[in-house]
């Protein structure tokens, strides 16, 4: 799976935070990288089949913690 996500440039969600950003904020270029977080997160989380975690660094800890015990 690492592998597949390096190829698609995703890979770095996996070990990201979200960036911050307020609703007050008019920073078009913040806005934007919020943005793009958002929709390369989601993508990382296949399509959002494993709602019960909010990111897919969430997902890949708990992955990884299943796998390594």
């Amino acid at each position: 799976m690492l592998f597949y996500l390096t190829m698609l440039h995703l890979a770095r969600f996996l070990w990201e935070d979200p960036p911050v950003v307020d609703e007050s904020d008019t920073d078009t270029a913040r806005r934007a990288a919020y943005d793009q977080w958002g929709q390369g997160d989601f993508l990382c989380q296949n399509d959002n089949v494993y709602h019960e975690v909010r990111t897919a660094k969430e997902f890949w800890n708990s992955l990884e913690l299943k796998n390594w015990k």
